[in-house]
């Protein structure tokens, strides 16, 4: 060993600062402040401190545990190789370098060196010689379970594997299991695209900047009893009774883009043209000289000569969005955030639902405005770049990069 383990700190770095760096937001950082956190203190205890820090801020692998279990039994005797090997499950040549390292580091600062998992060490995977062919296999396919991905390599590549080798190789690459997104098989997605750039990007930058009213409106039925039965802890499946006949709380809204306010009409029987007409008065009266412009689908009871001229004679100015545009109507968001608070409970009351409802979208603007805020945002999902995997599946060609 090159230096003696009770010679203090302090003869090895007249510099070191107690001072705790403040700025220890990635590992590099805590290395680079470490330097300036032990003074004058016994170099065991100093490296016990650094090892103890280290493991308390960084320490996510199993190897790092052993590691750090091993240099605090060496620190106590170096010579208890047999208790080092015990505790730590590490190899004896392992303990002897870790302990050769660990007494000829020079200054505490160095010790998170001694826990800087090497790359290639241990025993290859069998998966190595034919990763670039795998991830055009994972790329160009859909998997829905582990044990599909294990029985297309054996057949491809005549490998049997297990499956912490294809879970590891899934994280190497970048893989992971996310819920497939729906859209509309008849969906144009390239006017869906031309109407974003040339109609509804430009409105968005004329509400950020004051220049008018930007509203994007569409109508919810909320259905009391199957549609919103929520999930219990429970340790076998329950059942609840439903409800006999079918009772419907409709709500048409108004989304302002800029302050995500909600005007709506509510209706327990069917949404039609005189409830849109409604809506279009209530608006006017709401941003009276203000120019209005309204996103909107093409349902039959919006779409008709009725509320066309209606909306015109109060000066507003109706954009419809091409057929089965759903994802460009950013009103959908938050009918969908209301349906997942109303399956946190139960109601068998519909005066009790409906209110529950009008509670949640009124709490849009109070208890609930960061969530409601989080999801009306400048970026809008479009399906530009896409490829086919096959039939009925695309995927975004700058995800797969």
């Amino acid at each position: 060993m090159n230096e003696n383990v009770n010679e203090p700190v302090s003869a090895r770095n007249e510099n070191l600062d107690q001072t705790v760096c403040s700025d220890e937001s990635s590992p590099e950082n805590f290395l680079g402040g470490f330097k300036q956190r032990v003074k004058n203190m016994d170099y065991r205890i100093a490296v016990m401190s650094a090892i103890i820090a280290f493991l308390t801020k960084w320490c996510t692998a199993a190897l790092i545990v052993r590691r750090i279990i091993c240099c605090i039994i060496l620190l106590v005797n170096p010579n208890d190789i047999e208790n080092a090997v015990r505790f730590s499950f590490l190899g004896k040549s392992a303990v002897y370098n870790l302990r050769n390292r660990l007494f000829t580091l020079k200054s505490p600062a160095d010790v998170p060196e001694l826990f800087v998992i090497e790359k290639g060490r241990g025993r290859k995977s069998p998966l190595r010689n034919f990763e670039s062919a795998i991830v055009e296999m994972l790329n160009t396919n859909n998997y829905y379970t582990l044990q599909q991905i294990i029985e297309d390599i054996k057949a491809k590549f005549c490998i049997s594997v297990r499956r912490e080798h294809v879970s590891d190789f899934l994280v190497k690459h970048g893989f992971k299991k996310l819920k497939c997104a729906s859209i509309p098989v008849k969906a144009d997605t390239e006017k869906q695209a031309q109407f974003y750039d040339e109609l509804l990007l430009p409105l968005i930058k004329k509400a950020q900047n004051d220049e008018c009213i930007l509203l994007f409106s569409d109508a919810s039925h909320f259905v009391m009893g199957s549609d919103f039965i929520p999930s219990i802890y429970t340790r076998n499946r329950r059942f609840r009774r439903t409800f006999s006949g079918r009772k419907r709380y409709n709500v048409l809204g108004a989304l302002n883009y800029k302050t995500h306010d909600l005007i709506t009409i509510t209706d327990d029987d069917y949404i039609t043209a005189t409830t849109v007409i409604k809506l279009g008065n209530k608006i006017a009266e709401t941003y009276p000289g203000k120019e209005i412009h309204i996103i909107l689908d093409n349902a039959r009871y919006q779409h008709c000569n009725a509320v066309i001229s209606h909306f015109e004679s109060l000066g507003i100015h109706l954009e419809f969005l091409p057929s089965y545009s759903p994802n460009l109507n950013l009103i959908e968001r938050v009918w969908k955030l209301v349906k997942s608070e109303l399956r946190k409970t139960v109601y068998y009351d519909f005066k009790k639902f409906c209110t529950s409802i009008d509670e949640i979208i009124a709490s849009s603007q109070t208890t609930r405005k960061a969530q409601f805020d989080s999801l009306i945002k400048e970026k809008i999902q479009l399906f530009r770049n896409m490829k086919s995997i096959d039939d009925h599946t695309v995927v975004s060609e700058k995800k797969d990069a």
